[in-house]
């Protein structure tokens, strides 16, 4: 038996924290034994104990922008010492690394030259991408991207990555439809959009209150569902001061962000996916095809991987958006051909096969002789990346 270390940044159960705990109940417990590291407890530590999956607290290293203070970095810095001595003692055979937003594991991996496994699931802007290439060089290992669209980033870095698509399983329904609805306030002939994501100007939130003052109907209504993003304090205030500014102000609900998805998609209409920037995946896109819901979702990123033909992929033009969502208000039967395709396509979307490959990319990984960085390895080689062999930069501080 293998024992893993998963070092992942956070504990609620957004976009990656719902990937990861998918994994890891997928995984073959048989084979592999994991130990989640986590910055701190909330949702996802819930559901790990519930599943007897071990995890404990731990300094990640995070990239996210709280950590990109003087007093921040420094803590990082000394955190990235510490993980060397926690992973041997620990044990480990592999460290796998969930998203780039933390780099503690990796750091301590290449150090002890352990197998490292990178799952990558951003697509960061051009700026970040150039700073974070010399790092995922550095670490060695190997590289997951969530989407064509992310290993396409990483090979306009010069590196290599195998495309790994996430899988969901729709959950039953929690709360009925008609409840939820009634308790939102909601009509029960009104077309409900549902836009699920974090609070951030990257998610589209005003994109879609634009389109529907744009489509300017009494029918037409959205709830926008979500917390606050890390790195954008007071952005909700912002978001209701100026959805009360708005000429439909009372056909929009903003409520907190949950952990069970379902029940929203439930009690939703059509799905909303406006982001501003590109998504490495779209996860409530596939959730929403899951759940038999229209998606009108933005052109970039690895969305229309996800959509496909079974949604519509629009321009950032309210306009643009009010039409669509107008067009699958006034049409019962193409809602309905649209979640008959949207099924369909999602059914290519498994957790078990997602996880099952990333199995396979671990025993790959622990087949190649590991060595110390800048140091021999069992096999008299260095320790491995086949782009950029040898490479220390970011262990330099660790010395």
């Amino acid at each position: 038996m293998k024992r893993v270390a998963f070092v992942h940044p956070s504990a609620t159960l957004y976009g990656s924290d719902r990937v990861l705990l998918d994994h890891l109940l997928c995984l073959d417990r048989s084979r592999y034994e994991a130990r989640v590291y986590l910055p701190a407890t909330g949702p996802l530590t819930t559901c790990l104990s519930e599943a007897g999956i071990s995890w404990e607290l731990a300094d990640v290293v995070g990239l996210t922008r709280p950590e990109r203070t003087p007093s921040g970095l420094w803590r990082g810095l000394r955190a990235a010492r510490e993980w060397p001595a926690r992973l041997e003692a620990a044990e480990v055979d592999l460290v796998h690394t969930s998203t780039l937003a933390c780099v503690g594991g990796a750091l301590g991996a290449r150090w002890l030259g352990l197998p490292h496994l990178w799952h990558v699931q951003e697509i960061p802007p051009p700026w970040g991408q150039r700073a974070l290439a010399p790092l995922l060089r550095g670490v060695g290992g190997a590289r997951v991207a969530n989407s064509q669209a992310v290993a396409s980033w990483l090979g306009g870095q010069g590196l290599e990555a195998e495309v790994i698509h996430p899988g969901r399983r729709a959950s039953p329904v929690r709360e009925p439809r008609a409840s939820l609805r009634s308790s939102l306030g909601i009509p029960a002939g009104a077309c409900c959009a549902l836009l699920l994501g974090r609070l951030s100007p990257r998610k589209g939130q005003l994109l879609a209150l634009e389109a529907l003052e744009a489509a300017a109907s009494p029918d037409l209504w959205l709830v926008i569902a979500g917390d606050e993003a890390p790195g954008h304090p007071g952005y909700r205030q912002a978001l209701r001061a100026r959805i009360g500014r708005s000429p439909r102000w009372g056909q929009v609900r903003l409520i907190p962000g949950r952990g069970d998805p379902w029940s929203l998609l439930s009690a939703s209409d059509v799905v909303l996916v406006p982001s501003r920037a590109p998504e490495s995946f779209g996860l409530v896109a596939l959730e929403a095809l899951l759940a038999a819901r229209p998606v009108l979702a933005s052109q970039g990123g690895g969305l229309p991987e996800v959509v496909g033909d079974a949604g519509q992929l629009l321009s950032p033009d309210p306009q643009a958006w009010a039409e669509a969502w107008l067009r699958l208000a006034g049409d019962p039967g193409l809602r309905a051909e649209r979640a008959g395709e949207g099924l369909t396509r999602a059914a290519g979307f498994s957790p078990e096969r997602s996880s099952a490959a990333i199995a396979e990319a671990y025993e790959r990984l622990c087949e190649v002789p590991f060595g110390r960085a800048g140091g021999a390895t069992a096999g008299g080689g260095t320790a491995p990346d086949a782009n950029t062999p040898n490479c220390r930069f970011p262990l330099v501080f660790l010395r």
